[in-house]
């Protein structure tokens, strides 16, 4: 975060507008090439986390549990 010494000069990332303009900063400054790689990089890395928000366990016993009410049914 780029802070400021003199107190009357806005920190530039403080809040929302701040962290809006240094991606927007960010984004400008790549090439439309550099770009597409970052969100293709970024997208890659969210398919990895997909499914991961609970334990492998948890997901078992949750699929384990609904097969068996459906075969009591």
């Amino acid at each position: 975060m780029v802070r400021s010494d003199n107190l009357a000069e806005p920190c530039f990332d403080v809040g929302y507008e701040g962290h809006l303009r240094r991606q927007a900063r960010l984004g400008l400054e790549m090439t439309p090439a550099q770009r597409l790689h970052w969100l293709e990089t970024k997208l890659a890395e969210m398919r990895a986390l997909l499914g991961k928000a609970r334990p492998d366990s948890v997901v078992a016993d949750a699929t384990r549990e609904r097969a068996k009410d459906s075969v009591d049914s």
